[in-house]
């Protein structure tokens, strides 16, 4: 079963090229791999941005499916780094 976890963490463009700037980042992890999604610009809601530590992509689609999510985000969103992403949620907790 996966979790969703918020973690109250902005990026900025010194964090990562890849992850949307100045935005809330939570997680769900699906087992084989995390997914990671950021605060909408309006406030409410929040969308799939990327992948991270995937180690069965036939599960994530099954996750994406399960969560109604398209699972051609599978193939044009990026697969973040895990210690890229350690950092950036530690960096967030100072």
């Amino acid at each position: 079963m996966s979790t969703y976890t918020p973690i109250e963490v902005r990026t900025d463009a010194s964090n990562s090229t890849e992850l949307p700037t100045g935005r809330k980042l939570s997680l769900a992890d699906t087992g084989t791999g995390l997914l990671v999604f950021a605060s909408v610009e309006d406030g409410v809601g929040r969308e799939l941005v990327a992948f991270a530590d995937v180690s069965d992509w036939s599960a994530i689609r099954s996750a994406l499916q399960h969560r109604g999510l398209g699972v051609g985000a599978m193939y044009h969103l990026p697969v973040v780094d895990a210690t890229d992403l350690i950092r950036i949620l530690e960096e967030g907790d100072d």
